[in-house]
């Protein structure tokens, strides 16, 4: 009988270590799921992939959005018709205006993009590609685009206190390249903004884009540094220190959580109030210190001058003048 006993209360403390084991962990996916609904959650305060809301459209007059029902991507105004964006951006605006013919919109002079009475709405009517940019693959892995740059044509924009062009420290290609290679040496605090995706469904899905422009602040890294970053888990080590060079991008990363996510890509990387970088290739939206890619505004300059002032002047921050030729060529995706 004691033997019994034994056995028999051996059991119930198993049972008993059961119970308090199946609760701890009840408490334990409680306590999880209230982290993820603290830090990703979905109201305008604390968006998934980070950034906050802003309030208007102070320091970002020349960013716009480019949508359908929902944001494509972003886009910077050049000139009243003329708005910049990525190469891959507008690749994905030609297969959807042909043969679909799907009303693409670019809106400007917001920070709502939810309501059409508010702000310029106009429709995309055709888009000119940089005329080296293509896919390209480092070791059978994408890289994003070289010469990640494209100009999407609309009808006039009203220019005015929310509708402005783009503000560059310089015109020059020179001067330029040499303000952003100081930026990356130093690290720079910069800032980003846009519409994109702001839940993390799972890793590399996102969904729930911003209806209210997000900004968050990002810190610049040097190659070297991108470099460190990228080839942890194994990646191919030439490929990681190759790739960013070789597509004429810079990458960052968030000071705090979060980072830019799908549909901000062609928006601004602005860095004292100057534009510097389109956000190009987005690697990943709010895995902790995981870089993003920007293409470098000096790389796609000589492209980007010919929309700027067709048949006018360009001004500089210092004064400079130039002329520049009208000359505009339709490329259309392979």
């Amino acid at each position: 009988m004691r033997q019994a006993r034994t056995e028999n209360g051996g059991g119930f403390n198993v049972v008993i270590k059961f119970i308090k084991r199946f609760y701890l962990a009840l408490f334990f996916l409680a306590a999880l799921g209230s982290a993820i609904t603290t830090n990703f959650g979905g109201d305008e305060n604390e968006m998934t992939t980070g950034g906050h809301p802003v309030k208007n459209l102070s320091g970002w007059e020349f960013i716009a959005s480019i949508q359908t029902d929902e944001p494509i991507c972003s886009g910077i105004i050049l000139k009243s018709n003329s708005v910049l964006t990525t190469c891959k951006c507008g690749a994905d605006i030609i297969k959807q205006l042909w043969p679909l013919r799907t009303e693409i919109y670019i809106i400007v002079g917001t920070h709502r993009t939810d309501n059409k009475s508010i702000g310029q709405w106009r429709m995309v009517d055709h888009v000119i590609k940089h005329p080296y940019c293509k896919k390209e693959t480092i070791y059978q892995k994408m890289a994003g685009y070289i010469f990640d740059y494209a100009v999407v044509k609309v009808a006039d924009f009203v220019l005015g206190a929310n509708v402005k062009p783009i503000k560059l420290k310089t015109w020059n290609k020179r001067d330029l390249e040499f303000t952003i290679i100081e930026a990356l040496k130093y690290s720079e605090h910069c800032e980003v903004a846009g519409w994109g995706r702001t839940v993390i469904l799972f890793p590399t899905v996102y969904e729930e884009p911003s209806p209210v422009l997000l900004q968050m602040t990002l810190k610049l890294l040097t190659y070297d540094e991108c470099s460190n970053i990228a080839c942890r888990g194994g990646y191919n080590i030439p490929y990681c220190t190759s790739s960013v060079v070789l597509t004429g991008k810079f990458c960052a990363v968030p000071i705090g959580p979060g980072n830019s996510c799908r549909g901000d890509e062609g928006g601004p990387l602005v860095c004292d109030g100057y534009v510097l970088g389109l956000i190009s290739y987005i690697k990943s939206c709010g895995e902790y210190y995981q870089p993003n890619y920007y293409a470098r505004l000096d790389v796609g300059l000589p492209f980007i001058k010919k929309f700027v002032e067709m048949n006018s002047e360009i001004r500089t921050v210092s004064g400079f003048k130039t002329t520049i030729l009208p000359i505009i060529v339709i490329f259309l995706t392979k």
